[in-house]
Protein backbone atom coordinates (compact mmCIF):
# COMPACT_ATOMS: atom_id res chain seq x y z
CA UNK A 1 0.00 0.00 0.00
CA UNK A 2 2.98 2.21 0.40
CA UNK A 3 6.29 3.10 -1.13
CA UNK A 4 9.27 1.22 -0.21
CA UNK A 5 12.73 2.52 -1.20
CA UNK A 6 14.26 -0.31 -3.78
CA UNK A 7 16.87 -2.33 -2.53
CA UNK A 8 19.04 -1.96 -5.45
CA UNK A 9 22.92 -1.82 -5.42
CA UNK A 10 24.45 0.85 -6.37
CA UNK A 11 28.08 0.70 -5.95
CA UNK A 12 28.88 3.38 -8.91
CA UNK A 13 26.96 6.24 -7.64
CA UNK A 14 28.22 5.68 -4.27
CA UNK A 15 31.60 5.98 -5.34
CA UNK A 16 30.62 8.86 -7.64
CA UNK A 17 28.95 11.04 -4.33
CA UNK A 18 31.94 9.67 -1.83
CA UNK A 19 34.68 10.95 -4.19
CA UNK A 20 32.65 14.63 -4.69
CA UNK A 21 31.72 14.12 -0.83
CA UNK A 22 35.88 13.71 -0.18
CA UNK A 23 36.25 17.24 -1.54
CA UNK A 24 34.15 18.82 1.13
CA UNK A 25 35.18 16.70 4.26
CA UNK A 26 38.78 17.13 3.46
CA UNK A 27 37.61 20.70 4.35
CA UNK A 28 35.63 19.73 7.32
CA UNK A 29 38.56 17.58 8.42
CA UNK A 30 40.69 21.12 8.39
CA UNK A 31 38.11 23.38 10.30
CA UNK A 32 36.95 21.18 12.88
CA UNK A 33 40.63 20.16 14.24
CA UNK A 34 41.31 23.91 13.81
CA UNK A 35 38.28 24.88 16.11
CA UNK A 36 38.88 22.11 18.27
CA UNK A 37 42.74 23.06 18.71
CA UNK A 38 41.93 26.28 19.60
CA UNK A 39 38.77 25.71 22.29
CA UNK A 40 39.94 26.51 25.50
CA UNK A 41 36.92 23.90 26.90
CA UNK A 42 36.75 20.25 26.37
CA UNK A 43 33.16 20.00 26.66
CA UNK A 44 33.31 22.54 23.77
CA UNK A 45 34.75 20.14 21.96
CA UNK A 46 31.81 17.65 22.08
CA UNK A 47 29.86 20.54 20.98
CA UNK A 48 32.00 20.77 17.76
CA UNK A 49 32.03 17.20 16.96
CA UNK A 50 28.56 16.91 17.77
CA UNK A 51 28.06 19.63 14.89
CA UNK A 52 30.98 17.70 12.48
CA UNK A 53 28.70 14.82 12.80
CA UNK A 54 25.67 16.68 11.72
CA UNK A 55 27.25 18.86 8.88
CA UNK A 56 28.26 14.84 7.31
CA UNK A 57 24.58 13.62 8.02
CA UNK A 58 23.37 16.44 6.22
CA UNK A 59 26.32 16.42 3.28
CA UNK A 60 25.13 12.47 3.19
CA UNK A 61 21.74 13.59 2.42
CA UNK A 62 22.38 16.04 -0.14
CA UNK A 63 24.92 13.69 -2.12
CA UNK A 64 22.67 10.70 -1.77
CA UNK A 65 19.68 13.14 -3.35
CA UNK A 66 22.55 14.68 -6.23
CA UNK A 67 23.81 11.26 -7.15
CA UNK A 68 20.08 9.69 -7.03
CA UNK A 69 21.60 7.34 -3.97
CA UNK A 70 18.01 5.03 -2.51
CA UNK A 71 17.21 2.64 -0.05
CA UNK A 72 18.86 3.09 3.34
CA UNK A 73 21.72 0.58 3.46
CA UNK A 74 23.27 2.22 0.66
CA UNK A 75 23.05 5.69 2.04
CA UNK A 76 24.53 4.50 5.18
CA UNK A 77 27.14 3.40 3.34
CA UNK A 78 27.85 6.48 1.85
CA UNK A 79 27.50 8.22 5.01
CA UNK A 80 30.37 5.60 6.96
CA UNK A 81 32.52 6.63 4.26
CA UNK A 82 32.60 9.73 4.47
CA UNK A 83 32.65 10.19 8.49
CA UNK A 84 35.78 7.43 7.73
CA UNK A 85 37.24 10.28 5.69
CA UNK A 86 36.48 12.98 7.85
CA UNK A 87 37.99 11.41 10.38
CA UNK A 88 40.93 10.72 9.18
CA UNK A 89 41.66 14.17 7.73
CA UNK A 90 41.17 15.03 11.11
CA UNK A 91 43.56 13.04 12.52
CA UNK A 92 45.94 14.38 9.55
CA UNK A 93 45.93 18.19 10.95
CA UNK A 94 45.99 17.38 14.41
CA UNK A 95 49.58 15.04 13.74
CA UNK A 96 50.85 17.65 11.54
CA UNK A 97 49.95 20.31 14.50
CA UNK A 98 51.44 18.52 17.13
CA UNK A 99 54.66 17.34 15.38
CA UNK A 100 55.64 21.13 14.22
CA UNK A 101 53.69 23.22 16.47
CA UNK A 102 51.87 25.16 14.40
CA UNK A 103 48.75 24.70 12.51
CA UNK A 104 49.60 23.29 8.55
CA UNK A 105 48.23 25.59 5.74
CA UNK A 106 46.22 24.24 3.66
CA UNK A 107 49.06 23.01 1.09
CA UNK A 108 50.97 21.13 4.11
CA UNK A 109 47.98 19.78 4.61
CA UNK A 110 47.20 17.79 1.13
CA UNK A 111 50.83 17.38 0.24
CA UNK A 112 50.12 14.98 3.33
CA UNK A 113 47.01 13.80 2.55
CA UNK A 114 48.28 10.40 1.98
CA UNK A 115 49.50 10.12 5.38
CA UNK A 116 47.87 6.78 6.37
CA UNK A 117 50.52 4.67 3.92
CA UNK A 118 53.45 5.63 5.76
CA UNK A 119 54.36 3.08 8.62
CA UNK A 120 55.15 6.54 11.28
CA UNK A 121 51.60 7.41 11.22
CA UNK A 122 50.26 4.76 13.64
CA UNK A 123 53.08 4.90 14.98
CA UNK A 124 52.79 8.41 16.08
CA UNK A 125 48.85 7.87 16.96
CA UNK A 126 50.65 5.09 19.32
CA UNK A 127 52.99 7.73 20.67
CA UNK A 128 50.27 10.13 21.49
CA UNK A 129 48.28 7.92 23.17
CA UNK A 130 51.27 6.70 25.66
CA UNK A 131 52.39 9.98 26.56
CA UNK A 132 49.57 12.23 26.01
CA UNK A 133 49.29 14.98 23.54
CA UNK A 134 47.57 17.90 25.93
CA UNK A 135 47.04 18.30 29.76
CA UNK A 136 44.24 19.20 32.02
CA UNK A 137 43.98 20.83 35.08
CA UNK A 138 48.16 20.74 34.81
CA UNK A 139 47.85 16.67 34.38
CA UNK A 140 48.65 15.11 31.21
CA UNK A 141 45.87 13.26 29.64
CA UNK A 142 46.66 9.78 27.98
CA UNK A 143 46.55 5.98 28.32
CA UNK A 144 42.85 4.71 28.88
CA UNK A 145 41.45 8.59 29.67
CA UNK A 146 42.77 9.71 26.10
CA UNK A 147 41.54 5.97 24.25
CA UNK A 148 38.07 7.10 25.68
CA UNK A 149 37.61 10.21 24.77
CA UNK A 150 38.97 9.32 21.04
CA UNK A 151 36.24 6.70 21.08
CA UNK A 152 33.44 9.22 22.37
CA UNK A 153 34.62 11.39 19.81
CA UNK A 154 34.84 8.86 16.52
CA UNK A 155 31.00 7.58 17.94
CA UNK A 156 29.80 11.26 17.29
CA UNK A 157 31.62 11.34 14.12
CA UNK A 158 30.08 8.25 12.89
CA UNK A 159 26.95 7.78 14.64
CA UNK A 160 25.34 11.33 14.33
CA UNK A 161 25.63 10.97 10.40
CA UNK A 162 23.22 7.72 10.52
CA UNK A 163 20.80 9.12 13.23
CA UNK A 164 20.59 11.84 9.96
CA UNK A 165 20.18 9.02 7.22
CA UNK A 166 17.83 7.23 9.34
CA UNK A 167 15.73 10.60 10.06
CA UNK A 168 15.26 11.30 6.41
CA UNK A 169 11.56 10.25 4.71
CA UNK A 170 12.07 7.98 1.64
CA UNK A 171 11.61 10.43 -1.69
CA UNK A 172 9.68 8.30 -4.33
CA UNK A 173 12.40 7.45 -7.07
CA UNK A 174 11.96 6.00 -10.52
CA UNK A 175 14.56 3.77 -11.87
CA UNK A 176 12.62 3.55 -15.48
CA UNK A 177 13.22 7.41 -16.00
CA UNK A 178 16.23 7.67 -13.53
CA UNK A 179 14.11 10.91 -11.75
CA UNK A 180 12.64 11.91 -8.61
CA UNK A 181 8.83 11.96 -7.91
CA UNK A 182 7.97 15.52 -8.77
CA UNK A 183 6.57 16.91 -5.81
CA UNK A 184 2.70 18.77 -6.10
CA UNK A 185 0.92 20.49 -2.70
CA UNK A 186 -2.77 20.65 -2.99
CA UNK A 187 -3.22 24.66 -1.95
CA UNK A 188 -6.74 24.49 0.09
CA UNK A 189 -6.43 23.77 3.83
CA UNK A 190 -7.74 20.53 4.86
CA UNK A 191 -8.95 19.10 8.58
CA UNK A 192 -8.03 16.11 9.43
CA UNK A 193 -11.92 15.10 11.04
CA UNK A 194 -10.87 11.48 10.80
CA UNK A 195 -8.67 8.53 13.12
CA UNK A 196 -5.79 7.35 10.77
CA UNK A 197 -7.19 3.57 10.21
CA UNK A 198 -10.50 5.40 8.87
CA UNK A 199 -8.71 7.61 6.67
CA UNK A 200 -6.63 4.62 5.18
CA UNK A 201 -9.68 2.51 4.91
CA UNK A 202 -11.54 5.36 2.86
CA UNK A 203 -8.07 5.88 1.23
CA UNK A 204 -7.77 2.04 0.05
CA UNK A 205 -11.76 2.31 -1.56
CA UNK A 206 -11.41 5.65 -3.25
CA UNK A 207 -8.70 8.14 -2.90
CA UNK A 208 -10.55 11.23 -4.22
CA UNK A 209 -13.82 10.45 -2.32
CA UNK A 210 -11.26 10.31 0.90
CA UNK A 211 -10.29 13.97 0.32
CA UNK A 212 -13.66 15.19 -0.40
CA UNK A 213 -14.80 13.76 2.92
CA UNK A 214 -12.21 15.66 4.76
CA UNK A 215 -13.51 19.06 6.88
CA UNK A 216 -12.03 22.49 6.02
CA UNK A 217 -8.67 23.51 7.70
CA UNK A 218 -7.65 26.70 9.39
CA UNK A 219 -4.55 28.57 9.52
CA UNK A 220 -3.85 26.94 13.06
CA UNK A 221 -4.91 23.29 12.55
CA UNK A 222 -4.65 21.61 9.01
CA UNK A 223 -4.08 19.47 6.67
CA UNK A 224 -1.53 19.34 3.65
CA UNK A 225 -1.75 17.00 1.29
CA UNK A 226 0.78 16.15 -1.49
CA UNK A 227 1.02 14.20 -4.83
CA UNK A 228 4.13 12.28 -5.85
CA UNK A 229 3.14 12.01 -9.46
CA UNK A 230 5.33 11.21 -12.27
CA UNK A 231 3.60 11.22 -16.14
CA UNK A 232 5.82 8.63 -16.79
CA UNK A 233 4.89 6.10 -14.13
CA UNK A 234 1.73 4.23 -13.67
CA UNK A 235 2.05 4.06 -10.06
CA UNK A 236 1.62 7.74 -7.90
CA UNK A 237 2.10 8.59 -4.26
CA UNK A 238 -0.04 10.25 -1.84
CA UNK A 239 1.20 11.69 1.33
CA UNK A 240 -0.70 13.69 4.25
CA UNK A 241 0.87 16.07 6.85
CA UNK A 242 -0.95 17.18 10.08
CA UNK A 243 0.05 21.02 11.48
CA UNK A 244 -0.95 22.44 14.37
CA UNK A 245 -0.29 25.23 16.63
CA UNK A 246 -0.24 24.37 20.44
CA UNK A 247 -0.87 27.03 23.11
CA UNK A 248 3.04 28.59 22.98
CA UNK A 249 2.56 29.21 19.19
CA UNK A 250 5.10 26.02 18.34
CA UNK A 251 4.11 24.18 14.91
CA UNK A 252 4.21 20.67 15.28
CA UNK A 253 3.95 18.63 11.52
CA UNK A 254 3.32 14.82 11.66
CA UNK A 255 2.95 12.60 8.87
CA UNK A 256 -0.86 10.99 8.97
CA UNK A 257 -0.30 8.61 6.07
CA UNK A 258 3.19 8.78 4.38
CA UNK A 259 3.21 7.95 0.37
CA UNK A 260 0.18 5.68 0.17
CA UNK A 261 0.26 4.16 -3.69
CA UNK A 262 -2.44 5.58 -5.70
CA UNK A 263 -3.17 4.43 -9.38
CA UNK A 264 -2.00 7.39 -12.25
CA UNK A 265 -5.54 7.91 -13.45
CA UNK A 266 -6.97 8.50 -9.82
CA UNK A 267 -3.55 11.27 -9.21
CA UNK A 268 -4.86 12.88 -12.44
CA UNK A 269 -8.52 13.34 -10.97
CA UNK A 270 -7.25 14.94 -7.73
CA UNK A 271 -5.16 17.55 -9.80
CA UNK A 272 -7.52 18.37 -11.55
CA UNK A 273 -10.24 19.23 -9.00
CA UNK A 274 -8.23 20.86 -6.30
CA UNK A 275 -5.57 23.71 -7.26
CA UNK A 276 -1.88 22.91 -6.64
CA UNK A 277 1.87 24.18 -6.47
CA UNK A 278 4.63 22.39 -7.69
CA UNK A 279 7.20 22.04 -4.95
CA UNK A 280 11.03 21.85 -5.49
CA UNK A 281 11.72 18.16 -4.03
CA UNK A 282 14.00 19.35 -1.02
CA UNK A 283 16.97 17.07 0.38
CA UNK A 284 16.44 17.68 3.94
Amino acid sequence: MFYSEPRHRQPLRIISAASTGIMFVFLLGYIYTLFSIYMPFVYFKFIITAGLGFAIGYLTRFLAFAFKITGVQNKILLGVLLSFFTYYFHWIAYILFLMWEKYPDLKTFFSNAGMITRPMFFQIIYNFYSHGAWTLFGIPFKGLALGIVWLIEAFLVFALPVKIILEDKPKPFSFNTNLWYPVYSLSEKFKLNLSKPQLLKQLKENPLTAIEKLGKGSHFDNLNIYLYYLEEEQQQYISFINNRYDKKGNLKTQFIIENFKIDKQTAQKILQKYPYKKNKLRFI
